[in-house]
């Protein structure tokens, strides 16, 4: 029996959803799965797939609603909109399920999981519900929250869960019907470091790489934030990798890293990544930001990265900044199979990857543990202490970036997540 899998996703843009998604695909497949995908708009992540050798197409969907940042989505002028657009849109997507005679949809976001909720029965076609969002009113608007807990009651026949953070808000009957499966690394990224990005992991001397190649920045830097100085070689580099988005704390980010250049005229700071999903204003407010805490040529400001992998093992501490918890840390699995070490915020799914054994106190001050540190969220000077903490002493965050290597290789290898997402997907079509 082979099983025909038609995946959709909302978006072209690559976000995390996007890039997990794509580690599966281009390996699940075989004699008994084929896959194919259907976006929502075109853009990088229909050339990623197809680059997979992922056949995919586009059903363009309303641009505006496509864009739009959750909280907009539900103000109630966008809110009516939306509904309308919604309904226009469904019958054109149940075709494209019907044309692509598949056995089984997989939605891979929020918003193509109501699309599809309402498509693929009309297409006679289960689906399985691929959820990488924690359904909370802190991460989440409340009449979203509720909406999502009852598709998540009556819709999929299985849902595809990134980690116990996000499983633990499901109502119970529809956590019977779910799978955990934590997104997997590919095995470049247990790679080794070179001698020179493994010494910079712990602080030590290091000739930075040169940006060229891991790609040119989107923007230029703004002149009032500087643009990026040779440092000495002894210089380290404190390291964030994320959407610039509120829910990622770009601003909590530099007002530590303000705290730190007081005292740490050594330190430079980076942030890597760009504006995804209409949250533009934001990027703005963190330029001006910037600009305002006047770091001295010691921030640089990357815009968005293609792969980013080069800066992140070039780093001395990896920062989770997230004032909100999150679903899971994508970046923080990626620096503890590279062994970095890791700086988080101490919430959500993150916590489950630092501090497995459960043995720190949540929400209390900041927190060693066996595989890195864990600071309150939305707390900079809590931050600042835990990145100074891995700075202060090279030696003790050597040791606990080599458990946490070892722990990301036994919890985060993409063969796992193949084999719960297969086991996902056939107990769907046979349920």
């Amino acid at each position: 029996m082979t099983v025909r899998v038609l995946v959709v996703d909302h978006t072209g843009q690559e976000g995390g959803a996007e890039l997990a998604l794509l580690r599966v695909v281009e390996r699940i497949g075989g004699a008994d799965i084929t896959v194919r995908a259907l976006l929502l708009e075109d853009g990088p992540f229909h050339g990623r797939l197809t680059g997979a050798g992922i056949e995919t197409a586009v059903l363009a969907a309303d641009a505006r609603t496509n864009r739009a940042s959750r909280d907009r989505v539900m103000a109630p002028a966008a809110a009516a909109r939306t509904a309308f657009t919604t309904l226009g849109f469904v019958p054109r997507l149940a075709r494209a399920i019907r044309g692509a005679q598949c056995d089984l949809v997989v939605a891979n976001s929020l918003k193509s999981a109501v699309l599809v909720a309402l498509a693929a029965p009309l297409a006679g076609r289960r689906w399985v519900w691929h959820l990488h969002d924690r359904l909370a009113p802190d991460y989440l608007p409340n009449v979203l929250v509720r909406a999502m807990r009852m598709l998540a009651l009556i819709g999929p026949r299985r849902i595809v869960v990134n980690s116990e953070a996000t499983l633990l808000l499901l109502p119970e009957r529809a956590r019977r019907k779910a799978h955990l499966a934590y997104p997997g690394l590919s095995p470049e990224a247990f790679l080794d470091a070179a001698p020179s990005q493994t010494a910079a992991s712990v602080g030590e001397p290091v000739e930075p790489p040169p940006a060229p190649a891991v790609g040119e920045p989107v923007e230029p830097l703004p002149a009032a934030v500087g643009e990026p100085v040779e440092p000495p070689l002894s210089a380290p580099t404190v390291t964030m990798i994320g959407r610039i988005s509120p829910t990622k704390g770009q601003r909590e980010f530099l007002e530590a890293a303000a705290i730190l250049a007081r005292d740490r005229p050594d330190v430079r700071f980076r942030i890597v990544g760009a504006a995804l999903f209409a949250e533009e204003d934001y990027a703005a407010q963190i330029t001006r930001h910037a600009e305002s805490l006047d770091l001295g040529g010691r921030l640089e400001l990357t815009g968005w990265v293609s792969d980013p992998s080069a800066l992140l093992r070039s780093a001395a501490v990896l920062v989770h900044a997230s004032p909100v918890p999150e679903p899971f840390g994508q970046v923080v699995a990626e620096a503890m199979a590279a062994g970095i070490p890791v700086v988080a915020t101490d919430a959500g799914g993150v916590r489950e990857m630092l501090d497995p054994d459960a043995a720190a106190e949540a929400g209390s001050e900041v927190q060693v543990t066996r595989l890195g540190i864990l600071v309150p969220p939305a707390d900079s000077a809590a931050l600042a202490e835990g990145i100074a903490r891995v700075l202060d002493d090279p030696d003790a965050a050597a040791q606990r970036t080599a458990v946490a290597r070892e722990a990301a290789s036994d919890r985060f290898r993409i063969e796992s997540t193949v084999a719960a997402v297969r086991a996902a997907w056939f107990a769907a079509v046979r349920s």
